[in-house]
Parts: C-alpha cells; structure tokens; sequence
C-alpha cells in the first residue's frame, strides 16, 4: 500500500507540473452525464453516477478534477493490494499472499488510472471473491454475496459480465454439487440487473457500433493494452485436467478471463469497442487484471503443492519480475520524459 500510494503522489506531483502525457493517461474524459442514463458504448447507470458525484465535488470544492480522479483512482489500486492479499492468505497462506500482493502493486495496469476503471477493477474483484467463495461453499450467504457484488460491480461497467459469465458457467457445469446454487444466483444476477436496462440499454443497442479516426486510432486495432503476457500465460495451466479437478472454483478464474480476452478482441476488431493501439487504448484489461493474478498464483501454489516447487517458484520469481519490468516500461508512456519521474519521485518538496 505505501508504494502504490506513493507513486500515486509522484504522478499527482507530475500532473501539477504538466510532466504528464494527458494524451495518454486521460484522468477526466467524458465528464457529467445524464443522471442514470446508459452512455455508449458499455457504461450502466452506475457510470453515470460515479462521474456526476465527481463533477458535484470538484464543483462543491473547487477541485482539478484529473488531480480527484487520479487519487480516486490510485486509493482504489491500493485497496486491490489489501483485497487481494486478504484473498490469497485465505485460500493459499502467506508466502502466494505475498505473491499475489506484489503482482498487483506491480502492475502495469496502475500506472495509467483512467477514469472510473480502478474502481470498476476493484468492485470487480470483490465479486469474483464472491463467486469463488460461492463454487467453495454453496450455501445461501455465498449466493447471497455473490448476487450482490455482480450487480454492484456491472452496475458501474458492463464488461465484467464475460468475466462473471465464464466463471458462473464453470461453476455450473464442472461442480454438480452446486449447480443449483450457481443457476438461483445466475438467474438472480441476470434478473436485477435486467431491472436497470428498461430503456436505457436498449436505446444504446440501436446505435449500433461506431469508429473513431482521431489520432492514432486505427479500425480493427486490437491489443491486450497493459495486460501482462506471461501472467496471462499462466493461466493456460488450467488446462491441465488434474489441476482443473483439484478446485474448479479457481480455475474458473482463468475461464472467466479466457471469455473476457475474447468477446473484448472481438468488440475491439468490430470498433464496438476502442481499438486503439497500445498505449492509447482504454483500460479493459484492467477489469480482469486481479483475476488474472488470483488464477495465476492459485495454479503457482498446486503446483508447488504437488511437489513441482523448482518450476513453480521459477515461475513465481520470472512473473514477479517481468511486472516489475512491465510496470517500469509504461511509466515512459505516461511521462513526457521518464527523467522527470526520477526527478519527482520525492514528491512531498
């Protein structure tokens, strides 16, 4: 935590002394909408509310409202560290707690705390707690739960749905013993969350898709943005049928994030979402980025379990060091000159 609040103060330092590349970082970019509307092309009414509380302060207090959302932004980064240490340590003990910890201070998805993301990522990551807690325990408190920190969670951005879709479908069908737990709280989730999309939704459908040839934005553009590549590879040890069995609600983290990846390439090769190239495009990998490192480190721990400790801590030490590396190598796109991040980073003068 003091770490990732600390480069939060480095780049709130950067951005008051115009070092930063707004280009890229865009803090502030659709401001107030209409209160509860749907905005296109995949932003509930909770969207809406989260930008007009914003507007409202920065008005109230005479507040820069890049500087307020870039705190917002890097105190929700900072919960994410606590949420999901607390997660591992009670699912895998310290030392993948540690792990899983540092992996998220690390990421490179911090660097850049685009608007309403790091809040979405981190209500995000208390709903897939919940469902894995779900597919874990079964009873009507985990349902309960589960129901709501998805509806929270869509509520404020829609493409957390093919992360809760792939892991509610490998709940359903590799966990006989909680199918019927996993279909009430499917059904529950949908149905509220229907209630919010009476016309609103809908009006954003007939729209259809769009494209935007500013800049360096280019049709059928589609990157995995901050994603780390190697962290994502991991997941592929799901695969293996033995570790799947061993506890299908973890690897349900990697089904979900396998959905996510896909239909969000697909929407960005369509332009029904941004395609923009890397570093220019917006943060959805962000929204699985604590699910990634969960599915990950939890495939690291079996492994290492199973009496595989060389080739799993090999591999622990070799994703700990390339989002190390990752997070150093975004910094020079958020930064005029990275010589001005070294030259900030006592930020309190």
């Amino acid at each position: 935590m003091p770490f990732v609040l600390w480069m939060g103060a480095v780049q709130a330092q950067g951005l008051e002394a115009k070092l930063i590349h707004r280009g890229v970082v865009e803090y502030w970019v659709h401001g107030a909408q209409p209160d509860l509307a749907w905005v296109p092309y995949i932003h509930p009414p909770g969207y809406s509310l989260f930008m007009n509380m914003l507007d409202t302060y920065n008005q109230f207090w005479g507040w820069d409202e890049a500087i307020f959302t870039l705190w917002i932004g890097w105190a929700c980064r900072a919960g994410m560290v606590v949420v999901v240490a607390a997660a591992a340590q009670h699912w895998l003990g310290s030392r993948w707690a540690l792990l899983a910890a540092a992996l998220t201070a690390f990421s490179a998805q911090g660097v850049r705390p685009f608007e309403h993301y790091p809040l979405a990522s981190l209500l995000g990551t208390f709903a897939l707690i919940a469902i894995v807690e779900l597919g874990r325990r079964g009873d009507r408190r985990s349902v309960a739960m589960a129901v709501g920190t998805v509806f929270i969670a869509v509520e404020l951005h829609l493409s957390t749905w093919f992360l809760v879709g792939g892991m509610m479908a490998t709940i359903f069908f590799a966990m006989a013993d909680r199918r019927r737990a996993a279909f009430v709280a499917s059904v529950t989730m949908i149905g509220a969350f229907m209630l919010t999309t009476f016309p609103g939704l809908y009006r954003v459908l007939e729209i259809g898709t769009g494209r935007d040839d500013i800049g360096d934005m280019a049709e059928g553009a589609a990157t995995l943005e901050w994603a780390n590549p190697l962290l994502m590879a991991t997941l592929l040890l799901w695969a293996v049928p033995a570790l799947f069995r061993k506890s299908v609600p973890a690897a349900s983290l990697a089904v979900g994030t396998a959905l996510f990846t896909v239909v969000t390439t697909f929407l960005q090769q369509g332009q029904a979402a941004d395609g923009q190239p890397y570093p220019f495009s917006l943060h959805y990998y962000e929204l699985v980025d604590t699910a990634t490192i969960l599915g990950a480190v939890w495939a690291l721990a079996l492994v290492w379990r199973s009496g595989r400790r060389a080739p799993a801590g090999a591999l622990a030490a070799l994703l700990l060091f390339s989002q190390v590396g990752l997070y150093f190598h975004g910094l020079k796109y958020v930064w005029l000159d990275r010589f001005w991040f070294w030259a900030t980073l006592w930020p309190f003068e």
